[in-house]
């Protein structure tokens, strides 16, 4: 329908999906990279000329870059993109370096309206809320799927609640999820120390069993991410009426 138009594709490194196994749905992972990969074999030359293709992600080693540039035709960093003016800023080499400056107008694209930053705000509170509904589909799948267990010794009669391991994977995966998004997120104070903590006891849990006492540290894990995540939200309101106030906004 559009044999002249060109294509921008952004696609995360990590994609959640739903897989439907004999009527029996399951969460999975997988690459972005690779599924971009996929689609440009799939297309004919000059329909692939007219792709750019990026992966945006925030594992951002040299190695890992060097990966995303053998599937796709660049890279985003994966964090909040502030106003047209930083979408331009981000875009305009990758696109300048896949086609010819004669073909394209984006020099004068550039140049329009740099001081257009409307909707930075709504971008922030964006991401905010989507991390936040991360979260709390993650906890509703961990509740589902945390079990009693009798333990042993003297407290004979005593519970423990423990996560089912056929849902493991599944939980790792939103988990590693979480702590990219988390790893684009620019704090400082008290909330950097604790987005830190957050990050670091979320990279301890990868392995292939569910960490001891998991709902236990689920749920200093929630209360935190969620406490700094809500004073991030309060933090760019205030922000943005201070601005508001000194160009006399009303």
């Amino acid at each position: 329908e559009h044999p002249d138009d060109y294509f921008l594709l952004a696609v995360d490194e990590n994609l959640d999906v739903e897989e439907d196994e004999d009527t029996e749905f399951r969460d999975c992972t997988i690459l972005g990279s690779l599924l971009v990969s996929n689609i440009r074999k799939r297309l004919l030359p000059d329909q692939e000329r007219r792709v750019l293709a990026l992966i945006r992600s925030a594992n951002d080693s040299a190695n890992d870059i060097a990966i995303y540039n053998s599937r796709a035709h660049g890279y985003l960093p994966k964090s909040p993109i502030k106003g047209l003016v930083g979408v331009k800023e981000q875009l305009a080499p990758l696109w300048l370096s896949r086609y010819n400056e004669s073909n394209t107008n984006i020099e004068n694209i550039c140049s329009e309206n740099q001081n257009d930053s409307d909707g930075d705000d709504e971008e922030i509170a964006a991401f905010v809320n989507d991390l936040l509904s991360s979260i709390n589909s993650l906890d509703r799948l961990i509740s589902d799927n945390i079990v009693p267990l009798s333990t042993n010794g003297a407290n004979v009669g005593a519970k423990s609640n423990q996560l089912s391991l056929g849902q493991w994977s599944s939980i790792w995966d939103k988990l590693h999820v979480i702590k990219g998004d988390l790893q684009t997120i620019n704090v400082d104070g008290e909330d950097k120390g604790e987005m830190t903590w957050v990050i670091n006891t979320i990279a301890v849990m990868r392995g292939s069993t569910v960490p001891p006492k998991f709902d236990q540290k689920w749920e200093k894990l929630r209360s935190a991410l969620k406490s700094s995540l809500d004073r991030l939200g309060k933090k760019e309101k205030k922000q943005s009426k201070r601005i508001e106030y000194k160009l006399g906004t009303p």
